[in-house]
């Protein structure tokens, strides 16, 4: 086994490719495998490849949108122990709602908001690898 497979890996579902690559970049130097998508039907096909270990995931994600993503997820039982963290652009409480509803921690979509994605990366996969399970 490679030490590529043997890394930790995030799922970046996100359109806004200036903030996919500044994530990508952090995550990387967390020593996490990092996987990209800008919309609902590419991060189907990774997840289709490879259940990652942690999901970052854009309510507002084009083609299909996060919420879709949400609910497709739900439907798929080996989805339900990884840990998702949403970034929105707004507060809005419908988005807040659904996060809730999916067990995902909210986080406001901004270049800044890296610190909050680092705090729950380090909880959910790097120091505590198995506190997914706790979330259900």
């Amino acid at each position: 086994m490679t030490n590529e497979q043997t890394k930790q890996t995030v799922l970046i579902a996100d359109h806004d490719q200036e903030l996919t690559d500044v994530l990508a970049e952090q995550f990387r130097n967390l020593g996490l495998q990092v996987f990209t998508a800008q919309s609902t039907a590419e991060a189907v096909d990774v997840m289709n490849d490879q259940f990652p270990d942690l999901i970052v995931l854009d309510i507002e994600l084009a083609a299909g949108n996060g919420k879709t993503f949400f609910d497709v997820l739900s439907t798929m039982e080996e989805s339900k122990e990884i840990p998702l963290i949403a970034l929105c652009d707004t507060g809005d409480l419908a988005s807040v709602a659904r996060s809730d509803s999916a067990m995902a921690y909210y986080v406001t979509k901004s270049i800044e908001s890296w610190p909050n994605i680092e705090m729950f990366t380090y909880e959910l996969t790097v120091l505590c690898p198995d506190a997914a399970k706790t979330l259900n």
